[in-house]
């Protein structure tokens, strides 16, 4: 079986660019592939647990869950509102201190 860029829906999600959620940038420093144990995941219940592709803004230097940041089944209005009501302020995320 060969793999694809195709959703069932048809969409080709390779062809899609980068635009931040945050900061409107259309570039970006590069795409991170995460892998955590999962363990990780059920310690730290929040919006990233799960996350495992992320994007870094070349603008305002954010981490962008990749599913936002290419709009893998959303508008950009959608994946802005969830960039601003899950992810911009959460405490555990990737590029936020400690």
């Amino acid at each position: 079986m060969s793999e694809s860029p195709h959703d069932p829906t048809g969409i080709d999600y390779s062809k899609k660019d980068f635009i931040c959620p945050a900061c409107g940038s259309t570039t970006s420093l590069g795409r991170m592939f995460v892998s955590r144990d999962p363990e990780w995941d059920r310690n730290h219940p929040g919006p990233w647990a799960g996350v495992l592709q992320t994007v870094t803004c070349a603008e305002c230097q954010r981490t962008i869950p990749a599913h936002l940041a290419y709009r893998w089944r959303l508008t950009l209005e959608e994946a802005q509102a969830e960039w601003n009501a899950r992810y911009r302020e959460d405490a555990t995320a990737p590029d936020r201190p400690e």
